[in-house]
């Protein structure tokens, strides 16, 4: 509990310590075909995945994860860049039915988290949501 606290908060310690995750559920799947039902997660964690996809993967699994993500549900992600190509990523996400939960900037900060190995790599981080389109747009 004490690293709990150190690394991210109080509040957190408190939270784990309350039992706030005991209908937490660990199982292993194919992330291109997961076999829960539609609007099943409201949130969903992919944590330095897609650099590892092909990109008929990358997108099957854009896929899947608005399939089974709740309407008011959020994907919170990560990928290495430049191994993933952002702007092909984000038409992956458009052609999902996904989009952006905040207004996307792709200009790398002077700060941004960045590591030498692996020729050198930097991490990008977003937030994702399903897309909401007008009647107008889509009558």
């Amino acid at each position: 509990m004490d690293t709990i606290r150190i690394d991210i908060s109080d509040e957190a310690a408190e939270h784990v310590q309350k039992g706030a995750y005991t209908e937490t559920h660990l199982s292993q799947a194919n992330l291109t075909n997961l076999p829960y039902t539609n609007c099943f997660f409201d949130k969903i964690f992919c944590i330095s995945v897609f650099e590892h996809l092909n990109l008929e993967d990358m997108q099957t699994v854009l896929e899947e994860f608005k399939r089974t993500l709740k309407d008011d549900g959020i994907i919170l992600l990560t990928l290495d860049y430049p191994t993933i190509d952002l702007s092909i990523f984000q038409s992956f996400v458009r052609n999902a039915g996904l989009e952006m939960d905040h207004e996307a900037n792709f200009t790398l900060p002077p700060d941004a988290l960045h590591t030498d190995m692996w020729g050198g790599l930097y991490c990008f981080r977003a937030v994702l949501k399903k897309a909401v389109f007008s009647k107008e747009a889509s009558g």
